[in-house]
């Protein structure tokens, strides 16, 4: 016994570093990943703020001005239209490098998470646990939640993005129906909300928009499935 429980010893420790190796490996790439994502947001819609801001501004000097140049004014709104759209193209480039990544780690976190609160249920509620499966379960929660978070900076941050990207087609629309403008002018305020309208830029993976309602998805997806496991685990439980 006594030349047995080093190398038992010695295999659980290696059993123990391996997996604090996986589980770093994969915490630093979702934590890269969570931080070009939200670096490259974040530096797009503080573009987007200071387009609307400049926007309101000009308009609100064009509402107190009397009579402006028709000239300048075509010019404005036509630099104003190409910005939108350069930012518009960011906002695109960002949907065709990230958004495949992004959906495959929303989707490895959703498994993960919905297997660790499986796996918390089963060791509570199980007829034979020990105290080992009782640990691995509450490690694996503890490692769920920095998922959960993952999901959540990422999600705060697209609806950030998208809220400032429909501001200004608010803006441009009040504008429309409120402000004092003669033809020329109403023909550059129909451009640029056809321009919003057909190249309105929203953080997206092609299948879904990334707002609240994936995770609303993956709330009643993750409540669902925790159940289906449930009722194939119903025999080894307290019930």
């Amino acid at each position: 016994m006594s030349q047995t429980s080093p190398s038992v010893n010695e295999f659980g420790w290696l059993q123990v570093v391996r997996m604090v190796i996986v589980f770093s490996w994969t915490l630093g790439c979702y934590q890269t990943l969570t931080s070009n994502t939200i670096m490259l947001l974040s530096t797009i819609r503080r573009r987007f703020i200071v387009l609307n801001i400049q926007i309101e501004k000009y308009l609100d000097t064009l509402s107190a001005d009397s009579s402006p140049t028709a000239d300048r004014h075509r010019k404005m709104m036509r630099n104003f239209a190409l910005m939108h759209s350069l930012l518009s193209d960011s906002v695109r480039l960002f949907n065709d490098c990230f958004s495949k990544q992004v959906m495959l780690a929303l989707g490895c976190a959703f498994i993960y998470t919905l297997l660790a609160n499986f796996g918390l249920i089963h060791s509570y509620a199980a007829v034979h646990v020990d105290a080992v499966m009782i640990k691995v379960t509450r490690s694996n929660m503890i490692f769920s939640l920095y998922f959960v978070l993952f999901v959540f900076q990422f999600v705060v941050c697209c609806n950030w993005l998208n809220y400032e990207c429909k501001r200004c087609r608010v803006t441009i629309h009040k504008a429309v129906c409120y402000q004092r403008y003669d033809i020329k002018s109403f023909r550059e305020y129909k451009f640029f909300s056809q321009q919003l309208m057909h190249h309105a830029p929203v953080v997206s993976s092609g299948l879904f928009d990334f707002d609240w309602t994936p995770c609303y998805t993956l709330i009643g997806s993750s409540t669902t499935n925790l159940v289906i496991l449930l009722q194939f685990d119903f025999i080894n439980l307290k019930i």
